[in-house]
Parts: structure tokens; C-alpha cells; sequence
């Protein structure tokens, strides 16, 4: 038998360098082990928070994505196959040249980028919101190098927003309803005081008016939309004050009444019967004796939107129910 070997220097070098070599391989497993962890916990916060990474080397022009980001656009995470322009082709048509502008924007003044979209999903074809967020990296130059976004489902927070706002438009247009209801009645009242004050020793016109009052206090209770009370108080008013007036309960018949009589000004209400006031001043102005004729809306809707569409209709005035007689008057004497 051999005599036992004397370990010398050379070989306590190889042990110490095969010691040294295995804590690194030690080390290294450790480390993909908890990057593994990590990835594995990073995929689930990104999965249960519906986001999905993506980066892109704007020098290559290469793309990478998160399988999460994928998912999200309705894509298998397992087919490498899809591109940029596969995920860009799910964007809506409304909102494709936005996203790059909104890109280009933030490299130009090296400033984050946020921007919301509408998506098809690729399986179901449900419209779907996402916001995209992203910076960019530059080199030692100043130029853009690396790009890199996150990619968030937004959709129920966007249905949620959708439905407050749809909340609110029915608020108010109950609102302005319930507002147009409760003016409808109160316009011929209103009339028929200020006929009651200027009428003086004209018994007739007196009782006409008091009989109109009194079926409109019965009306606010009922609400009943037709108001043909509402037409002809105003015209005994303004008959009081000299003017000649002619009156009609329906578009068509006000184009013929106004073809033949030919008024300086006409009250119209918006909400008439067959042909609503929008329409019967449209075609008043289409005809050659309309051109320079002064039209009134004559209305309970008194919002910004109500205004709006009576100007485009060719009004030249919007008067709310029940318009003070002090403003009709006014306004006739301005002509």
C-alpha cells in the first residue's frame, strides 16, 4: 500500500477554487430561484390587476411583451408569433393615430405619455378600455433608446364613469322636464294677470282671461303637455297693446297662417304637435317672406344644449316659460 499523499499547496488552490465555484452555483440557484418567485408573483399581481408590461428598443425596432398583455388583448401568451402591429390592429379605428402621437409627443419633450383607448378583445370581440402608460430611456446623446409601457384594463372603471354620466344626463333631463312641465301651466297664468291689470273696463276679456287661469291651475295638477291656453293668452295680451296677432296649434298651420299674414316676429313653441318648432322655423327661413323674419322659441327647456339647437334651427331669441310680458314687450319694441 501506497503511503498516504501529502495535500500541498497546488491542491488546497483547487479546493478552494472548487469550494469558491460551488458556493457560486449555490448562489446562482438561489437567485433564479426567487427570480422565478419573483416573476411567478409579478405575473400574478399583474394578472389580478388586469396590466400587462411591454418594452421596445426604438434603435431595432423590436417588441417585447408580457404574457399578461396578451391575455388582456385576447392573444395566447404560448404563440410567439403575434407582433406589435397584431395588438395595433385590435386598437379602434378612432383611436390608432392617437397613440402614436401621444408617444411622439413625450420623447419629444422626454416626458411620461398617458393615453386611454378602446380595444376588441380578439376572442369575444367586446369593445374594451385600456390606458397606456410608458417612459422612455436615452442615451448619453439625448436620443430615445428604450422604450417601456404598461398596459391597464380600464374597462369597468370606464362602464362605472359611463354609467354616472348616464345617471346624471337622466337627472337632468328630469330635471328640465319636470321644469318645462311646470312652466307649460304657468304662461297663460302669467298672461292672464297682466290681462286681468291692462284690460280696465273690458268685461269680456276679463272673464276669458280668469276662465283660462282657472283651467290651468286644474292643468299643473294634471301636467298635461298640449297648451293651446298658453297661445291664446298671449295673443289677447298682445292684442291689448295694439299689435295684430294671428294664432295656430301646430307647425303646418303656422307656415300657411304666417305665408298669408306675414307677421315682423312669431312665437313659436318648441314642443308643437306634428311638427315641432325646430323644424316649422327652419322651413319659415327656407321661404322668401321668412328671410328677414324675427322667430322666438317659445319654450319650458331653458339649458344651454335647448339654446343651442334653437339658434342652429334659425331662431333669433329663446324665451323660457313663462316668458315675462315686460320681455315680450320689450323685445317687440327693439324691432
Amino acid at each position: 500500500m501506497p503511503p498516504p499523499r501529502t495535500c500541498g499547496l497546488a491542491d488546497a488552490e483547487i479546493v478552494a477554487q472548487v469550494a469558491e465555484r460551488t458556493l457560486f452555483a449555490v448562489e446562482g440557484a438561489r437567485a433564479a430561484v426567487k427570480l422565478r418567485k419573483n416573476h411567478d408573483v409579478l405575473a400574478l399581481a399583474m394578472g389580478a390587476g388586469k396590466k400587462g408590461a411591454w418594452s421596445r428598443d426604438l434603435a431595432l425596432d423590436t417588441v417585447w411583451w408580457r404574457p399578461e398583455l396578451a391575455t388582456l388583448f385576447g392573444l395566447d401568451p404560448a404563440d410567439h408569433d403575434y407582433r406589435r402591429m397584431r395588438l395595433f390592429d385590435l386598437v379602434g379605428p378612432e383611436d390608432r393615430e392617437r397613440l402614436p402621437v401621444a408617444i411622439d409627443a413625450a420623447l419629444l419633450t422626454r416626458q411620461d405619455y398617458a393615453v386611454e383607448f378602446r380595444f376588441r378583445h380578439a376572442v369575444t370581440g367586446a369593445w374594451r378600455w385600456m390606458e397606456a402608460r410608458g417612459k422612455a430611456t436615452y442615451d448619453g446623446e439625448g436620443h430615445p433608446r428604450m422604450l417601456y409601457g404598461l398596459g391597464i384594463d380600464i374597462t369597468e372603471q370606464q362602464r362605472a364613469v359611463d354609467a354616472l354620466r348616464e345617471a346624471d344626463r337622466r337627472k337632468d333631463d328630469f330635471l328640465a322636464t319636470l321644469a318645462h312641465e311646470l312652466r307649460n301651466p304657468l304662461a297663460p297664468i302669467s298672461s292672464g294677470l297682466h290681462i286681468l291689470k291692462f284690460a280696465g273696463h273690458d268685461a269680456a276679456a276679463a272673464a276669458q282671461a280668469r276662465e283660462i287661469m282657472e283651467r290651468q291651475v286644474a292643468q299643473m295638477i294634471r301636467l298635461v303637455d298640449d297648451n293651446a291656453d298658453a297661445a291664446e293668452s298671449l295673443a289677447m295680451l298682445l292684442s291689448l297693446g295694439g299689435h295684430d296677432t294671428r294664432t295656430a296649434h301646430d307647425g303646418e298651420t303656422a307656415i300657411h297662417a304666417a305665408a298669408d299674414f306675414r307677421p315682423d316676429i312669431v312665437f313659436l313653441d318648441i314642443g308643437m304637435p306634428t311638427m315641432d318648432g325646430h323644424e316649422t322655423a327652419r322651413r319659415m327661413r327656407a321661404e322668401p317672406w321668412g328671410q328677414s323674419l324675427v322667430t322666438v322659441a317659445l319654450t319650458g327647456w331653458g339649458q344651454t344644449e335647448d339654446r343651442r339647437r334653437s339658434s342652429a334651427a334659425g331662431f333669433n331669441h329663446h324665451l323660457v316659460k313663462p316668458a315675462d310680458p315686460a320681455v315680450v314687450s320689450k323685445l317687440i319694441a327693439s324691432l
